[in-house]
């Protein structure tokens, strides 16, 4: 279930909670939400169980590892969906966990459903090809860049 999602399940059960004069179906109408799902949470136990297979990562790792691709994004060191999807199944496999994956690899729907539930940390962009990259690229931009890089790297010399 997405961030947003949850928000809003949290924000109807809160109004049925509060005022008795809201029904389940008005709750659901104005949160946005499907009837079923709200009464499930309604009367069940666990108000955020989802049905299918158990997450590999709880929700705290989730986030982080969503952090972290964001960051690698920021920089310009963005993965690929290919190269993510290597990084979880090392992940998975350094630390022993129990893949619930098809062949011990994760795959696009686990790829996208990763991306659906973290999507309030990740940003989805449209990837630029290369050559326009490039062709923006000037002289004076490379020796701009150049120059404030060398004198990161040289030693301030003491008077």
């Amino acid at each position: 279930m997405s961030h947003w999602k949850k928000q809003r399940v949290r924000r109807a059960l809160y109004s049925l909670t509060v005022s008795k004069n809201v029904s389940l179906r008005i709750s659901a109408m104005k949160n946005d939400l499907s009837y079923s799902i709200l009464y499930r949470r309604w009367k069940g136990g666990d108000v955020f169980k989802l049905n299918g297979p158990s997450s590999i990562f709880n929700e705290a790792e989730d986030e982080n590892m969503a952090t972290w691709l964001s960051e690698m994004e920021q920089r310009g060191m963005g993965l690929q969906m290919v190269e993510f999807l290597d990084f979880i199944q090392d992940v998975v496999n350094k630390e022993k966990r129990k893949p619930p994956f098809k062949d011990g690899t994760p795959g696009e729907t686990w790829y996208y459903a990763f991306m659906r539930r973290n999507a309030h940390i990740i940003s989805s962009r449209i990837e630029t090809p290369l050559e326009l990259k490039r062709s923006k690229l000037t002289k004076e931009k490379t020796d701009l860049w150049y120059n404030s890089f060398t004198d990161k790297l040289t030693p301030i010399k003491p008077p």
